[in-house]
């Protein structure tokens, strides 16, 4: 690892840009009801609704509370459909479980497993992500592979399956797209992001989700080419996100229940920009609501709030972006069905919306609107931090991006001087001590750290300022 001092700040377009390099590496997620999450040893816990299998706990009940997956590890990213889940190990193999109606385990049969089983014929593979019945798999050499339901194209390869189970078994190339860095599922339709930051789509297009002005299904990517200089991508069950390079959103699709966010509930067959809404790091689309995080670590959400997934503590839609309550500090976020989470600084998880299978907290609510109307703690999750974040009211550390891939910039105002930098892993371990020639004031500039070229494992660090009278001051990074 290297440290630049970069005398004068870095542009938002740089720090987004940063995004364009590589997938991003997802250790949440939220499907029908049911949550996953990746611990810091790269097993996975899994909670909630298990009618099919989707816990992956080889039986069918439903958990309240966290457990882990057995047989599981070296995880790097998972991701929920509907009643399916995803895991993708560091070998570059991808597992899956849970619901099998469509194909959608990609092991080339329909049974539901309990349990993790291969995707068929699939390796090299460097992110996942899923949508309501299908699946889709980026690989190394940047070619996209699909499989699951295919009635309206989703899966890209140029056919729709209208006889049988409407669906395709066996991962399938997606046709004539090249050059990804990162993929998205909808309700039935698909997204990709290419190294040039455009985007393409391709599957059902009822409410206008792919975004090229018509409501016309396509079998085949169709460029969005109403977008450009995007670094981010979330799909919906009929709408879609896209993050620019400059901190706004572009949204598109169906909007029924306001989960567009541009004050109206009026379908958008191309892009708009959400006005009002800056300094975007993150976006996730849920089935019929949206989530947005922050570059100060909070977030805002609309659309559908029939459980309160919206975390406003109320039961009314949103067709605006309105602030999760009782929340801060936020590293990453994933939008379910009818609920959604959050991966906190302190590597925590906390969740709201749908709990009448278990959100996570040890309960159930069965009664009203089944919900929890704004975030509760996540119990029995993951081991705990060797080290802890420091309070940081007289001094503001801003990591950003946060998590990331190769390269963060770091930024400190208050009224200190530094004169080293170091990293420490989750147990205290020291792995980087930067000591710089001569002190550093706050406010003067920014550091840039580089991480290219070094092997660093993913997971959990603490990037610690050391000041003139040997204080420390601790700021958590995340490391995809």
């Amino acid at each position: 690892m290297k440290i630049i001092r970069i005398s004068h700040f870095i542009t938002l377009f740089l720090l987004f840009s940063l995004y364009s390099h590589s997938a991003f590496s997802q250790t949440i997620a939220a499907g029908s009801n049911f949550t996953l999450s990746i611990c810091l040893d790269s097993t996975v816990k899994s909670w909630g609704y298990n009618y099919y299998g989707q816990l992956g706990l080889a039986d069918t009940f439903d958990r309240h509370a966290p457990e882990q997956i057995p047989g599981l590890s070296g995880i790097s990213a998972v991701d929920a459909g509907e009643w399916h889940a995803l895991a993708l190990k560091s070998n570059g193999t991808v597992w899956s479980w849970g619901n099998n109606f469509n194909g959608q385990l990609g092991t080339g049969y329909y049974i539901n497993s309990s349990v993790p089983v291969q995707v068929f014929n699939l390796n090299n593979v460097k992110a996942i992500a899923s949508g309501q019945n299908h699946c889709l798999a980026l690989k190394s050499d940047s070619t996209v592979w699909d499989w699951g339901y295919n009635q309206y194209g989703q899966l890209g390869n140029g056919t729709t399956n209208l006889v049988a189970c409407n669906c395709n078994p066996v991962a399938v190339p997606v046709s004539n797209l090249t050059h990804i860095i990162a993929i998205a599922g909808g309700g039935f339709h698909s997204l990709a992001l290419r190294s040039d930051s455009t985007v393409w789509a391709w599957g059902r297009n009822n409410n206008g989700q792919l975004g090229d002005s018509t409501t016309l299904d396509s079998s085949i990517p169709v460029q969005i080419r109403a977008l450009s200089g995007i670094v981010a991508i979330s799909a919906g069950n009929t709408h879609s996100i896209a993050l620019k390079s400059d901190g706004t959103i572009y949204v598109w699709g169906g909007n029924s229940n306001g989960q567009l966010g541009d004050s109206s509930l009026t379908d958008k067959y191309f892009p708009v920009k959400l006005n009002g809404l800056v300094n975007i790091m993150s976006i996730s689309a849920g089935f019929n609501h949206s989530l947005a995080l922050k570059n100060d670590s909070t977030m805002c959400s609309w659309g559908n709030n029939d459980f309160s997934q919206l975390g406003d503590n109320s039961l009314l839609d949103k067709n605006y972006p309105v602030s999760v309550q009782n929340i801060s500090g936020i590293s990453e976020i994933n939008a379910g069905f009818s609920h959604s989470i959050a991966l906190k600084n302190n590597f925590s998880v906390q969740a709201w919306g749908n709990n009448e299978h278990g959100i996570g907290d040890g309960t159930v609510v069965l009664f009203g609107c089944h919900c929890r109307m704004i975030p509760v703690q996540i119990i029995n999750w993951c081991s705990p931090l060797g080290i802890d974040e420091n309070n940081l009211n007289e001094l503001l550390i801003t990591v950003y991006p946060n998590p990331f891939i190769s390269e963060t910039t770091v930024s400190v105002k208050g009224n200190r001087k530094f004169n080293s930098i170091k990293i420490k892993d989750v147990l205290g371990r020291e792995i980087m001590n930067e000591k710089l020639n001569q002190p550093i004031q706050a406010n003067s500039g920014e550091w840039s750290f580089d991480l290219i070229g070094q092997d660093w494992t993913r997971g959990i660090y603490f990037l610690q300022l050391e000041d003139l009278d040997k204080k420390c001051f601790n700021k958590m990074i995340i490391i995809q």
